[in-house]
């Protein structure tokens, strides 16, 4: 991953940068920004705000996803 960083004076900890954004209602290209480990915004060009930045252009981001999968070895 690629880390850029900023002045710690700016609005946002953490911005996830040009991702591919699934929600439960759709699906599209843009940032998410973090303050605080929560998810404060979802949007566009909020990189200029960012104290920190993650470069996620071509990854799928999931805000609010929990993967619950398990591996299990049964004896049945």
């Amino acid at each position: 991953m690629n880390y850029k960083f900023y002045s710690s004076s700016k609005f946002f900890d953490l911005v996830i940068k040009g991702g591919i954004i699934v929600t439960a209602a759709d699906v599209f290209s843009g940032d998410i920004a973090i303050k605080k480990d929560k998810i404060v915004a979802i949007g566009t060009n909020l990189a200029d705000y960012a104290a920190k930045v993650i470069d996620a252009e071509n990854k799928y981001i999931l805000p609010g996803g929990v993967d619950i999968h398990t591996h299990l070895d049964m004896p049945f």
